[in-house]
């Protein structure tokens, strides 16, 4: 019902701190989602550590107090694949540039970019 909410009103901001945690929540399901089909499409392979570097995009974690719950739940719904992963969040908006970039074959520039993400 939430979700149905947030879909039908897409210019909805939360205000309270349990529409806040209900926003968070729906962003750390899509995260997971988001993870297993990216994992689908280079054969779930990712070498004996996993991923190395997980970046969260989107208002929903720029402005979340904490992001713990979300880590844990991301970690303990998607084990190995991000055992040694560092969790980090685009507050810059960085991921877009670097997708661009990436698509216009400036590998070099787009790995700058997102190098600086902390």
């Amino acid at each position: 019902m939430v979700a149905a909410h947030r879909n039908e009103n897409v210019d909805f901001i939360p205000t309270t701190p349990a529409e806040q945690e209900a926003d968070l929540r729906i962003a750390q399901l899509a995260a997971i989602l988001a993870i297993r089909r990216h994992l689908r499409m280079v054969g779930g392979q990712l070498g004996p550590k996993g991923a190395g570097i997980l970046v969260l995009s989107g208002g929903v974690f720029r402005h979340a107090d904490s992001l713990a719950e979300t880590e844990k739940a991301l970690r303990g719904n998607l084990g190995a694949i991000l055992r040694d992963a560092k969790v980090v969040v685009d507050r810059e908006g960085r991921l877009g540039p670097a997708g661009l970039l990436t698509q216009a074959g400036q590998l070099p520039t787009a790995d700058a970019l997102l190098r600086t993400l902390s």
